[in-house]
């Protein structure tokens, strides 16, 4: 009686296991899948899951199980398990997947092991273990097995979804065209492309694609008013001067030429959003601030003069000196030039106890100062934003060029550098 006692609570304690959510499951199935791995330390299994429990689930996909079915039931099973284990590595699944994505993470080449995706809750009614290998193998694009049927992997990269901003830029609704003689490429050619496939669909631009050294290469982007119109006009098959050309999505066309130069697949789709400066408006210099003067005293310097003007007529914005000519400009907030000239207190003006020559700039001569006050600024800011690659950092450190370490990026996604726009 003790005897078929016991048996019976054996096998209620093997049922209630069995029947432990997916969770636990999953625990097993990452526990067995790092004893697998020679290269990862080997977990204890869990103290509340008998020894038993676990000879009996390996079993259940030992490879020398047979089966008895007929061929028509070994095909719908190849079918379901196909579909099944095709939906743990899609797209729509693994980038959600931690569980899976944390083994794949273990192996540098993505393999996960196979026997624990067979222990997953919705593999185990497959006992076959060779039929699922053979089924595998048979996957048409997404799944590969490693040579001795322990591994399985996906054969393309998890795409992430391409972000909205994306699709709301000029490559979402161009077109890549190759094809034409690059010997008669020439400015007038881009219109003549834009005209070609104005017969098809509204083309917003055409443009002839160069080299670094500027000669042209024999592939245009075409840019159309949707990405549903451009779309449509890639999928046709069109000649050009007796010439077919060769047509997809530029978007498609940098995600294939990112994987050609060896560069994260998703390296378009992380693009990050363009964002875009408010450009301040337009405010042109006022006339009437601009006072020259010439010798000036020979302790003169740019404080004492600004401090002087600033003190006697007003307030002084800038003051450009020369110590070497004892001469400059005096830059003035409001158009009070002309006053100054004609103020009583410009005949005991003096610079280190010499009377200027002053005069004020107009026409010509005032738009040049501003133009190359303005020029001199920008020079200054991009020296600023591009040091020399000997140039030391902060902490004393020369800055050393990473070129030969990072892999170009095509020509079409190439950050480009900002326009600095000119400020006053």
């Amino acid at each position: 009686m003790t005897s078929s006692t016991s048996s019976q609570e054996q096998i209620s304690e093997q049922t209630q296991i069995s029947n432990t959510p997916t969770e636990k499951t999953a625990s097993l199935a990452l526990s067995d899948a790092i004893k697998i791995e020679n290269d990862i330390t080997p977990a204890e299994p869990s103290s509340s899951v008998p020894d038993t429990v676990i000879k009996v689930e390996k079993e259940a996909i030992d490879p020398e199980i047979k089966l008895e079915r007929t061929p028509d039931q070994i095909e719908e099973e190849k079918k379901k398990i196909l579909r099944q284990v095709e939906y743990y590595f899609s797209d729509m699944n693994l980038p959600k997947d931690r569980f899976l994505n944390e083994v794949r993470s273990k192996n540098p080449e993505g393999w996960i092991p196979l026997k624990m995706i067979c222990k997953f809750k919705k593999m185990q009614v497959y006992k076959d273990y060779n039929l699922i290998v053979e089924t595998l193998r048979g996957s048409p694009n997404l799944l590969e097995v490693d040579e001795k049927g322990e591994h399985v992997r996906r054969k393309t990269p998890v795409m992430i979804d391409i972000p909205q901003h994306i699709k709301e830029t000029t490559i979402w609704r161009s077109i890549y065209v190759k094809g034409f003689n690059k010997e008669d490429i020439d400015s007038n050619y881009e219109k003549e492309v834009a005209s070609f496939f104005s017969q098809f669909s509204k083309v917003e631009k055409s443009f002839a694609r160069k080299k670094d050294d500027g000669t042209y290469k024999d592939s245009f982007f075409v840019e159309f008013v949707s990405h549903e119109e451009a779309k449509r006009v890639s999928e046709m098959d069109l000649t050009y001067k007796d010439a077919k050309l060769n047509m997809m999505m530029k978007f498609d066309y940098c995600e294939m030429k990112c994987i050609e130069k060896g560069l994260d697949p998703n390296t378009m789709r992380l693009q990050k959003p363009t964002v875009k400066k408010e450009k301040r408006p337009y405010k042109k210099s006022p006339s009437g601030c601009l006072l020259h003067f010439e010798g000036a005293g020979p302790n003169s310097t740019y404080s004492t003069i600004r401090t002087q003007m600033h003190n006697d007529f007003g307030e002084v914005k800038f003051v450009q000196y020369d110590p070497q000519t004892l001469s400059g400009v005096i830059q003035f907030v409001q158009p009070i030039a002309h006053k100054v000239i004609e103020s009583p207190s410009f005949e005991n003006l003096r610079f280190d106890n010499v009377q200027p020559k002053l005069r004020v700039l107009k026409d010509d001569e005032e738009k040049e100062y501003y133009r190359k006050k303005k020029s001199d600024k920008l020079e200054r800011i991009k020296q600023e934003h591009s040091p020399s690659e000997d140039s030391p950092t902060v902490s004393g450190v020369k800055r050393k060029s990473n070129e030969a370490n990072s892999p170009e990026l095509p020509e079409e996604v190439r950050p480009k550098s900002p326009k600095l726009e000119p400020v006053e």
